[in-house]
């Protein structure tokens, strides 16, 4: 019996050390830093989508439309050297903020740096502004928005 409490102990603490160490275990391996940026560039070129801000007395209302990039080159074009992979350590005051369980789950594989031009219309005339920020991807390559705001 002791013998089986202690494999069993074994297993999970082997499973918990690959999971945090970055292992999808859907896929039945580690994805690379290349694919965890492919992930993120995907999300980034989808732009923001489009809505009406209202002012504050209501009397007037903005049409905001967001513009999507058409392809993986053009985005890049746009932005070269967007995205790079940082470490969870490093001291920053903005983007998710992640636990050793958060590793252990699996949420929390890599942090992705990102700095971009967002594109959209306003009332019809283009606006950009550069954004960055930093997004946090599961060991499968899913952004993992669920840390993101957490300490506001």
């Amino acid at each position: 019996m002791r013998l089986i409490v202690a494999f069993l102990v074994f297993l999970l603490v082997f499973a918990g050390g690959l999971s945090a160490s970055g292992f999808c275990f859907s896929q039945h391996r580690f994805l690379s830093d290349r694919e965890f940026i492919d992930v993120v560039v995907q999300e980034l070129m989808q732009g923001r989508g489009s809505y009406l801000v209202h002012s504050i007395d209501g009397k007037t209302q903005t049409a905001i439309s967001g513009i999507s990039y058409a392809s993986k080159d053009e985005f890049n074009s746009e932005n070269p050297d967007c995205c790079s992979i940082v470490s969870f350590d490093t001291p920053r005051d903005s983007g998710p903020q992640f636990t050793l369980l958060d590793r252990v789950r699996g949420n929390a594989a890599k942090l992705v740096k990102v700095k971009y031009k967002d594109r959209w219309t306003e009332d019809g005339q283009l606006k950009t502004q550069i954004v960055e920020g930093y997004r946090g991807l599961t060991n499968c390559g899913e952004v993992n928005h669920t840390r993101d705001y957490w300490w506001k």
